[in-house]
């Protein structure tokens, strides 16, 4: 089954589609899905994968709504529900606030062994300008250290791969993406993600 609803989750002034969908309806395997497609490419600028399923029947994102502007940044910001989530020791469902952005990264996993191959996207900004990516902490100390610098393409989206080093097993790598706006040259910072080595 699938579900989905409409808001302006990136700025770009297109309403973005958040599509929960949900292939085991009764929990047996604990399996959900929330992707947040761009309504301007069609393209998908972000997948909730780093939601926390345990202790639910995997129902976070069942039902979605547009939080207004929580943070104050004029972006939209979504509700994701969870009828079922039981983490307090009996269903009592819960409610997680995941804030908009006009820029997105994900990483394709979340642990790597050395020599593994790291995927590294980054969306949501204009086709053809520059964005920046950074490794801003390293093992919890602050960093700022530039890890690709290119156009994005004509989706906007900057791909990125390489090969985990070895030699930092246990050290957790945080990064962010950085893009100028055309016309007011408004700085875009996206979220962070991270990479663990294990």
């Amino acid at each position: 089954m699938s579900q989905r609803a409409e808001f302006d989750f990136d700025h770009d002034g297109w309403l973005d589609d958040v599509v929960y969908t949900r292939s085991d309806p009764w929990g047996v395997r604990n399996q959900s899905t929330v992707t947040l497609y761009s309504g301007r490419f069609g393209r998908s600028l972000f997948d909730f994968r780093t939601l926390d399923l345990y202790g639910t029947l995997g129902l976070i994102g069942w039902s979605s709504s547009s939080a207004g502007d929580q943070n104050g940044d004029g972006i939209d910001d979504l509700v994701l529900g969870d009828p079922c989530w039981n983490g307090a020791g009996y269903p009592a469902g819960r409610a997680t606030l995941h804030l908009g952005h006009e820029l997105f990264i994900q990483v394709n996993d979340e642990f790597y062994d050395p020599n593994d191959t790291a995927n590294i996207r980054v969306t949501g900004g204009e086709p053809y300008h520059t964005a920046l990516l950074a490794a801003v902490e390293f093992g919890g100390a602050p960093i700022f250290e530039t890890v690709d610098l290119a156009p994005l393409n004509k989706y906007g989206e900057l791909i990125y791969s390489d090969i985990v080093p070895s030699g930092f097993s246990g050290m957790t790598l945080t990064l962010q993406a950085f893009a100028l706006r055309p016309g007011d040259g408004k700085l875009l910072v996206s979220s962070t993600d991270q990479i663990t080595l294990r």
